[in-house]
C-alpha cells in the first residue's frame, strides 16, 4: 500500500490541492489504511487532520469529497468500543460547515452528526 507520507505529499501540493478527484482518492485510500498499525500516529505527526479539513474547505462545494471526509474523520475519532475520542473545536466547526453547506443532502447529515457525536 502507498504510505501515509506519499498521500499528504500529493494533497498538499499545489498542483493537486483543489483537484476534486485526486483528493477523493487520497481521502479513500487513507480510509482503507487507516486500520494499519502506527496509523494514528503518522497521522498526527503529519498533521493529516489539517491537510483532510483544508481539502473540505477548498472544495466545500464537493458533495462526494465532504462524504469522504466526513467518513474518514467519523472513523478515525471512533475509539475502542465504539467510544468517541474528543475532537477539537477546528474539527467541529469543519463539519458543521460541511453539513451547512450540504444542508439537503441526508447521508452528509448523517456522518455529520457521526462525526461529531
Amino acid at each position: 500500500s502507498i504510505d501515509i507520507k506519499t498521500y499528504f505529499q500529493i494533497m498538499t501540493n499545489p498542483l493537486f490541492q483543489t483537484a476534486n478527484y485526486v483528493l477523493q482518492k487520497c481521502i479513500e485510500g487513507l480510509t482503507l489504511v487507516m486500520d494499519e498499525e502506527n496509523f494514528r500516529t503518522k497521522f498526527n505527526r503529519l498533521d493529516g487532520l489539517k491537510v483532510i479539513l483544508d481539502a473540505m474547505v477548498k472544495l466545500r462545494r464537493i458533495t462526494d469529497l465532504n462524504f469522504l471526509a466526513l467518513t474518514f474523520i467519523a472513523k478515525l475519532y471512533k475509539g475502542a468500543h465504539g467510544k468517541k475520542i474528543p475532537q477539537s473545536a477546528e474539527i467541529i466547526n469543519q463539519v458543521c460547515r460541511a453539513m451547512i453547506n450540504h444542508k439537503c443532502i441526508q447521508t452528509i447529515q448523517s456522518l455529520g452528526c457521526l462525526a461529531i457525536y
